[in-house]
């Protein structure tokens, strides 16, 4: 909507919406995408739409892109410069909660599975030309390729700079996936939204997805734990920096061997080894803590039995 009619026309739609679907199945639900900002909520009755919405699904990215003053992130968690106009996803989510009144339980945060390319030399500084969307799974094989990956500690999300100084991408990885839930679980939110699924999928490693699963779901039925019917190895984040997370399920207890190798086979360490019960089990890697160890790939792999299985992790400085 973007006219005090089309605004009164949508919460007039939407409240027949719901009476009809009321009388069809009462558990059905209406869930909305809304912006987060006054530029474009101005025009949405959220007091009324509260009445009849399930869930708000909140659009926190596109926050910069080619109508901004500078090449910013695309969902910066915090503004980035501090106090940059543009915003960041606290300031959607304050202006939905704090401004408009909705119910934290009733927004969900949006997370992008996607980018964008600019004409610039730096985070925050200017650009020319058109800023180009990239999707993850075409932003994630550049890295170490011409490009270098960066860590805005300020908006708790990760760019990359081209080797030439010549372009920047900004995006999100599984890393600022973590700090997102993490502020969202903080602020009782009900829940996240993914715009848009089919972007993640890196030959079937769906890493965000999985940050998402790791640091929001957590599924859990009770004081029943759903575990796997099989052995399952995980990292996250992957991509990382400073550390990761590195974790494996058992279908049912046995011994076990977990060690790291670099790219030419050589052993780095050995992160667990003995008897463990069925379950999930969970170890850190910070190889910044030893200065011999160097970014790059390397090769996790666990053995059990007669199984043995294998990721790659990737080590950003």
């Amino acid at each position: 909507p973007q006219t005090n009619e089309q605004r009164n026309n949508l919460t007039l739609f939407i409240a027949e919406l719901d009476s009809v679907l009321n009388e069809f199945d009462p558990e059905l639900l209406i869930t909305m995408a809304l912006p987060t900002s006054n530029w474009a909520g101005q025009w949405y009755d959220m007091n009324s739409l509260n009445q009849y919405v399930d869930f708000f699904n909140a659009m926190t990215y596109d926050i910069h892109g080619s109508w901004s003053s500078h090449a910013g992130h695309n969902s910066p968690l915090y503004q980035s410069p501090p106090g940059d106009a543009d915003g960041s996803v606290q300031t959607g989510i304050n202006y939905l909660v704090n401004t408009r009144g909705l119910p934290e339980s009733k927004v969900n945060m949006g997370i992008p599975f996607w980018g964008k390319k600019y004409i610039a030399s730096t985070i925050n500084g200017s650009f020319s030309g058109s800023v180009i969307d990239m999707y993850y799974y075409e932003i994630l094989p550049l890295i170490g390729n011409g490009w270098t990956y960066n860590w805005d500690d300020v908006a708790k999300c990760p760019y990359l700079i081209k080797s030439d100084g010549s372009k920047i991408i900004t995006y999100d990885n599984p890393l600022s996936i973590q700090y997102k839930c993490e502020f969202a679980l903080d602020r009782n939110l009900g829940g996240v939204m993914v715009w848009a699924l089919g972007y993640d999928d890196m030959e079937s490693e769906e890493s965000l997805t999985g940050a998402i699963n790791t640091y929001w779901l957590n599924l859990e039925e009770g004081d029943k734990t759903i575990l796997p019917d099989q052995i399952k190895l995980e990292s996250y984040p992957n991509p990382f920096n400073p550390q990761t997370q590195i974790k494996f399920y058992l279908p049912g207890p046995g011994q076990i061997n977990l060690s790291l190798f670099d790219i030419n086979g050589r052993s780095i360490q050995t992160l667990a080894e003995g008897h463990f019960v069925q379950g999930a089990h969970s170890f850190e890697w910070n190889p910044a803590q030893n200065q011999n160890i160097s970014c790059g790939v390397y090769l996790v792999m666990l053995q059990t039995g007669n199984s043995i299985l294998s990721k790659k992790i990737l080590y950003l400085k």
